[in-house]
């Protein structure tokens, strides 16, 4: 009689996937980060036609339903300018639909750590990679609050400061170069009295080389 039971009861676990949810602590030993998110993986995908067939058949018709009914009855607000004429879609925020579109990011991941070791030998092929699209389906994937994420238009701001403040310091740094090698030049003598400095410019032995030599003779007398 109780192994009838325990058998009944192991269909009703099984028929409302109650074992996938269980999956993990019923393991008897403990084991490593990577089998744990394949088995979670795992169980994803086994609960992801259930699941869609819930929202698509269940929740999309009965909201659907709801929000034509309401918005009949005059009872939600006028909608904002940006959405006169767009169509509006659900998107379910419960822990499991966020599990599944969190199961997602293993693909993203494999193709990254792939496209990593590839560069190392050929640095080009990073060229195929859009970071900045992978990033933010990366994080809309996980669910994280687009609060956290900086807009496109102030991450195109953010670099094209740091590309003035990286021009300013080679341009700084160009300058410098170029007073050093002058003073190595003005130290360097070739005979007669002059240094390699003074017969660049020009000038004759002994003549100070002052600001604004360069281009003195010419122009109006």
């Amino acid at each position: 009689m109780k192994e009838d039971i325990a058998e009944v009861q192991g269909r009703i676990r099984s028929v409302f996937f109650n074992d996938l949810f269980l999956m993990i602590s019923q393991l008897d030993t403990v084991r490593t980060a990577t089998e744990i998110d394949a088995r979670r993986e795992e169980k994803l995908i086994q609960l992801g036609p259930v699941l869609e067939r819930f929202e698509n058949e269940g929740l999309d018709p009965a909201i659907s339903r709801a929000y034509a009914i309401m918005d009949r009855a005059r009872l939600f607000p006028p909608p904002p300018a940006s959405l006169h004429g767009r169509q509006v879609k659900v998107e379910y925020v419960s822990v499991l639909a966020q599990q599944q579109r969190a199961a997602s990011t293993a693909s993203i991941e494999r193709f990254s750590a792939q496209i990593g070791a590839w560069a190392a030998a050929r640095p080009d092929v990073l060229d195929n990679v859009d970071f900045d699209e992978m990033a933010e389906e990366y994080g809309d994937l996980l669910g994280v609050s687009p609060r956290i994420i900086v807009a496109s238009a102030k991450v195109a701001a953010l670099r094209a400061q740091r590309a003035k403040g990286q021009a300013a310091q080679q341009a700084m740094q160009q300058t410098l170069a170029g007073v050093q090698g002058a003073q190595v030049l003005s130290k360097t003598e070739i005979g007669g009295g002059q240094n390699a400095l003074g017969a660049i410019l020009g000038t004759r032995p002994g003549a100070p080389v002052e600001a604004g030599t360069v281009g003195a003779g010419q122009g109006g007398g």
